[in-house]
């Protein structure tokens, strides 16, 4: 019988295991539920169940405005997927973070619609670690440097850290490979950066999140273990 609670709480063990397998420290991955589509009955069932990070898709944002515009939350609302500038103005404040900064220009736009709302956005960039290009991410480490540092001249934005996606159908050394990229990444820029404090490393997905683990995830995106299948 589906149960999203007892889902959840595999969920929290399994990532236990997993830490616990990778020589990792014990609540050193976050869990982040993926909640597209999904009514907000079904997420306050799991913020009963002790979940803080929620993810919302790039292509939901009334859903957004639906869900969650007058509600006081005591969790975290992430937005993930590639965001187009046109939508920036209604998602950045409705959200704690946008995961999925892919470009320059999206970039500004964030930075000047947060000022305007009077807060900072946390951010995180996304690194096409696959060179995928049927994925979004910049493409080239360069273009990512190029961004931390308009990061650093900007008051509206602030760098929280990385994210990226595996190869889909990826064999486990493919996908390692991707992740464990992201993860040498984040290292050159605290070395490059040493003011910026960049510790999140999202990355990993219900298929492929213990691989990511290894590699250094901070934090998994997991929704249809918890939730069920999306329905559109």
């Amino acid at each position: 019988m589906f149960n999203i609670k007892d889902n959840l709480k595999a969920i929290f063990d399994s990532i236990a295991e997993e830490e616990i397998k990778s020589n990792r420290k014990l609540g050193s991955v976050v869990l982040c539920a993926v909640s597209k589509t999904k009514p907000y009955e079904m997420i306050s069932e799991v913020v009963s169940g002790q979940q803080r990070v929620f993810n919302i898709g790039e292509n939901y944002v009334q859903e957004i405005e639906k869900k969650f515009k007058d509600i006081k939350r005591d969790y975290t609302l992430r937005m993930i997927g590639h965001l187009q500038c046109n939508k920036v103005n209604k998602v950045v404040p409705l959200v704690d973070t946008i995961d999925s900064v892919d470009s320059l220009k999206l970039l500004d736009k964030i930075n000047e619609c947060s000022i305007k709302n009077g807060k900072v956005t946390r951010i995180l960039i996304e690194l096409n670690t696959a060179f995928d290009g049927e994925k979004t991410g910049f493409m080239s480490e360069d273009e990512a440097l190029q961004a931390i540092e308009d990061i650093e001249q900007k008051k509206g934005v602030c760098l929280s850290g990385f994210m990226t996606m595996g190869e889909l159908g990826g064999s486990e050394v493919q996908l390692r490979r991707s992740f464990g990229k992201l993860r040498e990444f984040a290292e050159k820029v605290k070395i490059e950066h040493p003011d910026l404090n960049p510790d999140v490393l999202s990355m990993g997905m219900s298929s492929d999140w213990r691989y990511a683990v290894r590699e250094g995830s901070t934090m998994v995106r997991i929704g249809s273990a918890i939730f069920g299948a999306r329905t559109q």
